[in-house]
């Protein structure tokens, strides 16, 4: 069950779509990423570098994502 779901997500988001679009789909993750890991040091002292832990999580997960799309 679980190999059909993945072969099946595989075909449809990865496999299927041409290559600008995917581009485009990878670029506009990492730049979702930047914009959260900046906003989530913006205005912070020098002691501590980041000011919200929860935008700084956010930027991990999404650079994670955009780099194992990526790679697949």
């Amino acid at each position: 069950m679980w190999a059909a779901m993945w072969n099946n997500f595989y075909n449809t988001c990865v496999r299927g779509i041409s290559p600008v679009t995917r581009g485009m789909i990878i670029f506009c993750i990492f730049i979702g990423a930047l914009v959260c890991f900046v906003y989530s040091v913006k205005g912070s002292k020098k002691e501590k570098m980041i000011k919200n832990w929860f935008l700084f999580i956010v930027a991990i997960v999404l650079a994670g994502i955009g780099i194992f799309y990526s790679v697949i």
